[in-house]
């Protein structure tokens, strides 16, 4: 992360009607979505990805968390996981080994657009890439299938100010996830409180929050892969640059997309049920603790159960553990 975006921005006479502020020269529409009794979106954070995976780091933490602000507020719209190609977006928004500002990717993805992970997947299984290897100039027929999206999403971005103001930063996460920029911290236990203090190196998505105690930030950066990427930061720490992604549904992609071997949890209805979907179809049991043992053992690794509604829940068939249908 490139440091003092904010400042630069705030002091300076660079601040335009294409540099909104949130509720001061910002045209941009937000509406109340979620609250601290709902988690606010800690249930629509997406599948766990990280920046240094197999030991590598893309220095690219702009763009995940971009990428995670947009994955987890269209998973709040429409109940649907998109994966967002992180390579491509790091890419277009020239990412260096100093890492970025904090709205290139955002300001990539309006020009440019972006494609999904299976289009422009991270390219390698077993030997990690090298810097070139991974930032390398893009195929030509990787740009044509970014535009496609332009059909379904309009995208802009919001920058919130004062970014240390936690009441005012409280407020705006009832509307939307928010990115902000932090101090690291490799304290991966998400019961710690942290307060770190030094320069500012690291960009962060608050997903969630105890008023007046800590905030819950999904992070792009793991110590160890098999940690948990979800963090608390004290309630009064002094976050940097603030920025947020509008996103506007341009056409009905609501049609729910499983994914294989995951577990899902009903959250409409009169019963809570667990299931992991498998082969097209819904597994169940009144043991939870079978379905999840299932689950993690096709997976080799724990995933926290995704909400679903009701008529996604009953779009596919159910079946027992053994294959038998179930009503």
């Amino acid at each position: 992360m490139i440091e003092d975006f904010n400042t630069w921005l705030i002091s300076s006479k660079h601040v335009s009607p294409e540099s909104f502020i949130a509720w001061d020269y910002s045209p941009l529409l937000w509406s109340k979505v979620t609250d601290e009794n709902h988690w606010f979106w800690v249930n629509f954070i997406p599948s766990r990805e990280v920046q240094n995976d197999y030991g590598v780091d893309k220095k690219n933490c702009t763009t995940m968390c971009t990428d995670n602000a947009i994955e987890t507020s269209i998973k709040q719209k429409i109940w649907k996981e998109i994966n967002i190609s992180d390579r491509h977006v790091s890419v277009i928004s020239w990412n260096t080994h100093n890492g970025n500002y904090v709205h290139y990717p955002i300001e990539a993805i309006m020009r440019l657009w972006f494609v999904r992970e299976d289009e422009y997947p991270e390219s390698y299984k077993y030997t990690p890439p090298t810097w070139a290897e991974y930032y390398q100039e893009l195929p030509s027929d990787i740009p044509p299938k970014a535009i496609l999206c332009l059909d379904d999403y309009e995208f802009n971005r919001e920058f919130i100010y004062p970014s240390d103001n936690p009441e005012n930063l409280y407020n705006r996460l009832s509307e939307s996830p928010i990115g902000v920029t932090v101090r690291y911290a490799s304290d991966a236990n998400t019961e710690t409180i942290l307060n770190p203090s030094g320069t500012q190196n690291h960009n962060v998505l608050i997903v969630g929050a105890k008023y007046k105690e800590y905030w819950i930030i999904y992070d792009s950066y793991s110590w160890q892969k098999w940690l948990s990427t979800l963090k608390r930061y004290h309630w009064n720490y002094p976050f940097g640059s603030a920025l947020r992604i509008h996103i506007k549904l341009k056409k009905d992609i609501s049609t729910y997309m499983f994914k294989e071997n995951y577990p899902y949890l009903l959250v409409e209805g009169n019963e809570q049920k667990l299931g992991f979907f498998l082969d097209g179809r819904m597994v169940v049991d009144q043991d939870w603790s079978k379905i999840l043992v299932q689950s993690s053992s096709r997976l080799k690794r724990y995933e926290p159960a995704i909400p679903v509604k009701l008529n996604d829940w009953n779009s596919v068939p159910h079946v027992s553990l053994k294959g038998e249908t179930v009503n």
